[in-house]
């Protein structure tokens, strides 16, 4: 899932996808990276994240801070 939204400057949502099946995600560096346009994200704190060793800042670098803050934040403090 690394780089599935990158750079996708004009994409202002994403469907629910707080209930996909991750517990065998490895890497989703940059997945949402420069997506400027997003007015949300669900909330996947929900995700299982056991395996993922690439949950660095530029997963969601260049996304809205009110958004993260408000669901993507939950998925860091884990």
């Amino acid at each position: 899932m690394s780089g599935m939204f990158e750079c996708c400057w004009n994409l202002e949502s994403i469907p629910d996808i707080s209930h996909w099946k991750t517990s065998k995600l490895k890497n989703i560096n940059n997945m949402f990276y420069e997506c400027y346009s997003l007015k949300s994200i669900p909330d996947i704190s929900s995700w299982n994240d056991n395996n993922i060793d690439k949950k660095d800042k530029n997963v969601f670098n260049g996304v809205n801070v009110k958004i993260f803050n408000d669901n993507l934040k939950k998925f860091y403090d884990k």
